[in-house]
């Protein structure tokens, strides 16, 4: 059942608008589109143009100009992948990826791939895939900001209370602090840096296919070390993937649960598991950290 509300007006005409540009663009290109399907209203809503084995990534977070530089970019990144045989949902062949417009809102086009989200795979069969996506994207062109940025951002976020109105304010000055102490931490490594896919997680960035692991979702590709990748998998995963710096994987872990937390409390009401990831990062910086930092 939708909330009540207006934010769950907001939802309703959210996922109407990315149904709409979606299937405007499904007859634009004669695909066959008969009952488009959200399949996910998260960070952006991914709408499968159904029967077709097409899905549609619908820009409906930011303002056009944001989402059509990260959707132009995570096409590139995706297209350099495929080329590759990386292990992932590429870009459309059949007709042109994108990105393509209708009216106000972008979106690009992807291969549809099986998912069940009962399926398990073990940790080492999630640490190779990972090294293989690592393998193929070294050498990518396009340039990719450093995965600091994601932590310089979240302090960005936290110092305007506009942006978290919903945050508890001593959780905000908690948050602040560990921001601040995350970074002096990092400055202390010295690491190799690669392209990342940014946020590698099983919770819709890793589809889980009868063929293993296939990754989705470029938006937060970066340079940084293999660890800030490790950190979405676990310490499972992390073990079957050597060399691994432990020190700087256990900082990265805290970090992580830092954005996580932040980007989260942005917009809880987004859906219930993006509220319930606010929760439970804040809860787990409380609990590693004692509530202090």
């Amino acid at each position: 059942m939708e909330p009540g509300g207006a934010k769950g007006k907001d939802a309703r005409e959210r996922r109407r608008g990315a149904i709409e540009a979606a299937s405007a663009v499904a007859r634009r290109l004669a695909i066959e589109c008969s009952h488009p399907t959200i399949l996910k209203d998260a960070n952006n809503t991914i709408v499968h143009l159904a029967p077709a084995p097409v899905v549609a990534k619908v820009g409906t977070t930011m303002i056009r100009q944001q989402a059509l530089a990260l959707l132009e970019r995570e096409l590139s990144i995706g297209l350099h992948l495929a080329s590759r045989q990386a292990p992932i949902a590429p870009p459309t062949s059949s007709v042109p990826p994108g990105p393509h417009s209708h009216g106000a809102t972008v979106l690009t086009l992807w291969e549809l791939r099986d998912h069940d989200p009962d399926r398990n795979f073990e940790p080492a069969l999630l640490a190779a895939a990972l090294k293989r996506f690592h393998e193929a994207f070294a050498g990518y062109p396009g340039e990719l900001p450093a995965f600091t940025g994601q932590v310089e951002e979240a302090g960005s976020v936290l110092s305007d209370p506009s942006r978290t109105p919903t945050l508890p304010q001593d959780d905000r000055e908690f948050l602040q602090v560990v921001q601040r102490r995350m970074l002096d931490s990092l400055g202390a490594f010295d690491f190799p840096a690669q392209p990342l896919h940014g946020e590698p997680h099983l919770d819709g960035n890793i589809l889980r296919t009868a063929e293993g692991p296939v990754f989705v979702d470029f938006e937060a590709a970066c340079i940084g070390p293999k660890e800030w990748d490790l950190t979405s998998l676990g310490g499972e995963v992390a073990s079957f993937y050597p060399p691994i710096d432990s020190a700087l994987l256990k900082i990265l872990n805290l970090t992580r649960s830092l954005c996580v937390a932040t980007w989260c409390w942005m917009q809880p009401e987004r859906a219930p598991e993006v509220a319930e990831a606010a929760y439970f990062h804040l809860s787990r910086l409380r609990d590693v950290l004692g509530g202090r930092s």
